[in-house]
């Protein structure tokens, strides 16, 4: 019969402790690693309320639009956010006006990028750099955050972020009201029409759109 000593005993010990310390250090780096927007991230406080116009994001008062905005690395970390998987976005409407004809059919995109503004009115990010996460209607409620959650979340890598915004119902009737804030120069860009041939391909986006956004809504990841 095999004889154990004692140092035998205390290596088993040592083994079994490096291998549940190893799972426990590579649990925790699983769990940190989806923390990053595990709680709340707001982005913008703004008071001011701004009805949907011709020049507005995330959506007008044309009959289609397609936006693409850019959200800070800056932005996020003041909001509490950093590397992690982003599961929904989240808009807060004064008033939501007549939603059949505006929040029936979206697609949103998300996308990692090193872009801090859009040099023109055609910069616009190629949809192979952009992640569809979203596609259906929305449900917005007036005086409140109402959120869409992703079909298929995001992970969000650090550095800016591109939020875009393909709103594909026709026609328009009752404007939405969204709180907004002052964001960088630049940092938004947009084309709408109301032209019933002429909705906007996020794959072959028009060549010409609406640079020079300052107010983007407020948005909680």
């Amino acid at each position: 019969m095999k004889r154990i000593t004692l140092l035998d005993l205390n290596k088993n010990r040592t083994r079994k402790t490096k291998r549940w310390l190893g799972w426990l250090a590579f649990g925790m780096m699983l769990c940190f690693g989806q923390m990053g927007f595990a709680q709340t991230v707001q982005i913008g406080s703004g008071a001011t309320t701004t009805t949907a116009v011709s020049t507005t994001v995330p959506v007008t008062n044309y009959s289609y639009s397609y936006c693409q905005m850019i959200i800070t690395e800056a932005q996020i970390t003041a909001g509490g956010g950093g590397v992690g998987e982003i599961q929904k976005l989240r808009f807060y409407n004064a008033s939501i006006g007549t939603t059949s004809s505006w929040a029936d059919d979206w697609t949103i995109y998300l996308g990692n990028t090193a872009k801090t503004s859009f040099s023109s009115n055609t910069d616009w990010v190629a949809l192979a750099d952009l992640q569809e996460v979203y596609t259906g209607a929305v449900s917005p409620v007036a005086n409140d955050w109402w959120e869409i959650i992703f079909t298929i979340p995001f992970n969000y890598t650090g550095g800016n972020l591109i939020v875009a915004v393909d709103e594909n119902t026709p026609g328009w009737l009752g404007t939405p009201t969204f709180f907004t804030f002052s964001s960088g120069t630049d940092t938004a860009i947009l084309y709408r029409t109301d032209n019933v041939a002429d909705n906007p391909d996020p794959a072959n986006p028009p060549l010409v759109g609406t640079g020079g956004l300052l107010a983007l809504t407020n948005i909680l990841l």
